[in-house]
């Protein structure tokens, strides 16, 4: 196993995780679907045409490890903010 691609797999997959997390409520199903989806699909089109089955689960696994322990330590207490609590400063017209 190459520890090169576990790290980038678990860089790949534990970023898109992390955005998916973070994005607000209605706009999840955007964040799947052009975002979580295509990470996991080019990472097992690599695995299977390279059969790196055991380095793409391993960075998967790991990735989705520091997402939850993530969500345990900060995510729980603090959900994403919603479009209806930003506020604009600027010039008052």
């Amino acid at each position: 196993m190459n520890a090169g691609n576990i790290i980038f797999i678990a860089l790949v997959i534990g970023a898109s995780l992390l955005m998916f997390m973070r994005t607000e409520r209605k706009f999840k199903w955007a964040t799947g679907l052009f975002l979580v989806v295509p990470a996991i699909g080019l990472v097992a089109i690599w695995a299977d045409g390279l059969n790196r089955w055991g380095e793409a689960l391993a960075g998967g696994g790991i990735g989705l490890g520091f997402n939850v322990l993530f969500w345990l330590v900060y995510g729980r207490t603090h959900p994403p903010g919603t479009s209806d609590s930003i506020t604009v400063v600027g010039m008052e017209e």
